[in-house]
């Protein structure tokens, strides 16, 4: 599973790769040719060609990271902050269809023909399936046995209309899913401000890696203070969400830096001859980059998967809100354990030296804006950062949402919720895997382009909030029943590792060497950016008495602009412009300042050549 990519590596790892040197720099050292069809400078040290070992410490980085996504906020976390929200809010003993007949012995004597302490009012029999019997009729109205299982059978003291509960902060008022939703978008917010004020520590100097380490242990030591969150500190999980989301995201910031380098310094690439033509060039650059994004990606989801396997036993021992606690605890101690081994192995790789009289701050913020101004000069670019800005959020929206609907708006049936949602964990980094070795595949076979590989996956994906909504004119289909969200979750988790993998690789090959940090920072900030959006939409619509059902509607815009969008873009065309930005403001290293420190003018933007991708001729 791990693709052609490390398979050829290994191959070329066992006999010796030729060495290539940079013009323009000391030749001596270097056992080949010097190389004007790519400027890569063999005999640095800290440029050493691509080993094993450092791939798999690359891969064993999305192994490791990977459960914030898919244990963390894609299961647990949200899980937690809504269940002890609600508990807050007074779920389920202020529920009024469940408050006012507690306890009631005649009445239960009468409704069941015998004792029972707990039951609600039903009449809207949103409780009541084919397969329970613990639902009766009596006098017009219908009582179930036991406490409400969701928010959904919390309803007014007659048995119709939900009952809507609310907390406070300060005057502020805000419904338990409500908070969920905006306390993501905060935490974005903050990411997108950390992305824009860090961004060059994974371009400059030899510092990405040091970042990488602390703010992956920051992160997942976040986590493990969820086990303070409860009902009476409700409010400590949407703290933590910021702070590990932060972190979290800094880090991947510095680890995608990575990919571009990995794939220059790949012995397949640097073996290439300077008389390669351009288009065999950009092939094997495409290759290699969608391999090995497509391999840390299946690593990432395995571990992802792993992960919730071993949470499963905790799920269903112990209470959920405990259960929800304790695995969120459990995710903070496998991304700090695992993330040793990259952090360990992966190489510093350092860009060149922060200009003399900055800080990285500051640095990163000029150098963000001057990339914003020149995105003109990579049009084709800017087009494509524009529909991963559409369709990362609607694909992100998709899976944050689909567990709280499934927890609160479907009915289960003869199906127990609890396994219902654990069925839909673990089938969806499943069935992610298969989906991206079958692309990975049947790209190679076939040769298709990855546009569209993307565009055919957000075909498919976009058929999940079309089929929502017939749920609007039928309560038989359109996600009402449990069996439903199993359909959905393999139209949606079969092409959603597809997407990030390939959107990931086909941005490394369009922007300009020596600027992936900056441009993989835009990328971050152009997801995180609609990340804000989307939970303040997602949040006024669960917080203000809507059907949950309109969110579909925001889904499907946010998949099905980006594909009409993605038709017409033109790949080369796109690397063609990005290899000439790498030309007109390359880094420089032979600026020096008076007391002999390198020196880069204009934020960080040269004249001679500190590192170009691909075919650039020097």
């Amino acid at each position: 599973s791990s693709g052609d990519g490390e398979v050829a590596l290994n191959d070329v790892l066992d006999s010796a790769a030729p060495t290539v040197c940079a013009p323009g720099l000391d030749t001596e050292a270097c056992d080949g040719p010097v190389n004007n069809g790519d400027v890569v400078a063999e005999h640095n040290p800290e440029h050493p060609t691509v080993e094993k070992r450092e791939l798999r410490a690359w891969y064993s980085g999305d192994f490791a990271s990977s459960v914030f996504h898919h244990v963390v906020t894609g299961a647990y976390l949200p899980l937690l902050m809504q269940q002890v929200a609600l508990e807050k809010a007074g779920f389920p003993d202020e529920c009024p269809n469940y408050a006012t007949v507690r306890f009631n012995q005649s009445l239960s004597i009468a409704v069941f023909n015998t004792t029972v302490e707990d039951f609600f009012v039903d009449n809207e029999q949103t409780g009541k399936s084919a397969c329970t019997t613990d639902c009766k009729d009596y006098q017009g109205n219908t009582y179930c046995e036991g406490v409400p299982a969701g928010s959904f059978e919390c309803l007014s003291s007659s048995g119709y209309g939900r009952h809507k509960f609310a907390n406070y902060i300060g005057d502020w008022r805000i419904d338990p899913t409500e908070y969920v939703f905006l306390f993501l978008g905060f935490s974005v917010l903050f990411q997108a401000v950390g992305f824009l004020l860090f961004g060059a520590l994974g371009d400059y100097g030899g510092l990405r890696k040091q970042v990488y380490a602390v703010t992956t242990w920051v992160g997942s030591a976040a986590l493990v203070c969820c086990i303070a969150v409860n009902p009476d500190r409700w409010w400590l999980g949407g703290v933590l969400l910021i702070i590990s989301n932060l972190f979290f995201g800094i880090s991947v910031l510095m680890y995608n830096a990575w990919l571009p380098l990995l794939v220059e310094a790949h012995p397949i690439f640097r073996a290439l001859s300077p008389t390669t033509p351009t288009e065999e060039r950009r092939k094997v650059y495409d290759d290699l980059a969608g391999s090995m994004s497509a391999t840390g990606t299946i690593y990432g989801l395995g571990g992802g998967l792993l992960c919730l396997i071993i949470t499963l036993p905790v799920a269903f021992a112990i209470n959920s809100e405990d259960a929800f606690r304790a695995n969120v605890v459990i995710a903070g101690v496998w991304w700090f354990f695992f993330s040793l081994h990259s952090i360990i192995y992966l190489k510093k790789r350092p860009g060149p030296p922060l200009p003399v009289g900055t800080s990285y701050a500051k640095h990163s913020v000029k150098e963000f804006w001057t990339t914003i101004r020149r995105l003109k000069q990579l049009a084709s670019t800017a087009k494509f950062l524009f529909c991963w800005f559409l369709f990362s959020d609607g694909v992100g929206v998709i899976g944050a949402t689909a567990v709280l609907f499934a927890n609160t708006e479907v009915d289960w049936g003869c199906i127990p919720k609890v396994l219902g949602i654990t069925v839909l964990l673990i089938g969806t980094p499943i069935f992610a895997i298969l989906g991206l070795i079958i692309a990975d595949r049947q790209s190679k076979k076939r040769g298709w382009e990855p546009k569209w590989i993307i565009i055919g996956s957000l075909c498919i994906i976009s058929l999940v909030p079309i089929y929502g909504l017939i749920g609007f004119a039928t309560d038989d289909f359109g996600f009402h029943h449990g069996w439903e969200m199993f359909v959905g979750m393999v139209f949606f988790a079969t092409p959603v590792g597809v997407v990030f993998s390939y959107s990931r690789s086909y941005f490394a090959n369009v922007i300009p060497s020596g600027y992936e940090s900056q441009f993989f920072s835009i990328f971050e900030l152009t997801d995180k950016g609609s990340a804000i959006v989307s939970p303040i939409i997602v949040s006024q619509i669960a917080g203000g008495g809507s059907d949950f059902r309109y969110v579909f509607i925001y889904e499907l815009l946010m998949l099905l602009i980006p594909i009409a969008l993605l038709i017409p873009l033109d790949p080369q065309l796109a690397h063609e412009q990005a290899n000439a930005y790498a030309i007109k403001h390359v880094r420089s290293l032979d600026k020096r300042s008076s007391n002999g420190t390198p020196e880069v003018d204009d934020a960080g933007l040269g004249e001679q050549p500190y590192k170009i991708k691909h075919e650039t001729v020097v």
